[in-house]
């Protein structure tokens, strides 16, 4: 395992040697649900687990740069109201078209407004697991630290297409924090 790691660690940097202008990008973040309330249920014990992704930038332009994004977050929560126990994970797939713009060069920050598609695979324990899905709107910003290396803020908006959702009232919020690195 541990030959895997440091073959995949040193693909990366073998991999940016060779770059002349950065367009991919990779980033991990932590996911903080905004929205802990749903209906009847509180949602305890939440623990948003990992979120990671990739960026390509497919158009530069001087004033935006366009590209397209997949992020995949896993989650997991209880769920306790005195007669309903259990707890469910889930694990959201989120394809992506993006732009971003430098929004203020002394500060060094990027400005990224994004709308996709997520598709939410969730599992109850010893229950048959559900998919929703539905539009995401996300927007964030980026503070690059040094050419390869940024810290990013990225706030999801997940509709949900089923009415039948009961524990996200067809909305999930989702706050994102993490690091990336341009490669």
């Amino acid at each position: 395992m541990k030959k895997k790691q440091i073959l995949a660690i040193l693909l990366i940097l073998s991999i940016k040697v060779f770059s002349q202008n950065s367009k991919l990008s990779i980033e991990t973040s932590y996911p903080i649900l905004i929205s802990e309330k749903g209906n009847d249920y509180d949602f305890n014990n939440y623990n948003g687990v990992i979120d990671f992704g990739i960026k390509y930038d497919l158009i530069e332009k001087e004033k935006i740069d366009f590209g397209i994004g997949f992020n995949t977050s896993f989650l997991q929560f209880k769920v306790d109201d005195g007669l309903i126990k259990f707890t469910r994970k889930h694990y959201i797939l989120q394809p992506k078209i993006y732009g971003k713009m430098n929004l203020i060069k002394k500060l060094n920050t990027d400005l990224i407004i994004g709308i996709g598609y997520s598709i939410d695979l969730n599992s109850v324990e010893n229950e048959k697991g559900k998919t929703y899905s539905g539009l995401n709107f996300n927007t964030g910003i980026n503070y690059n630290i040094t050419n390869e290396w940024f810290l990013h803020l990225q706030y999801d908006l997940i509709m949900y297409d089923k009415e039948e959702l009961v524990y996200y009232n067809k909305n999930l919020n989702l706050i994102k924090i993490g690091v990336g690195l341009r490669i």
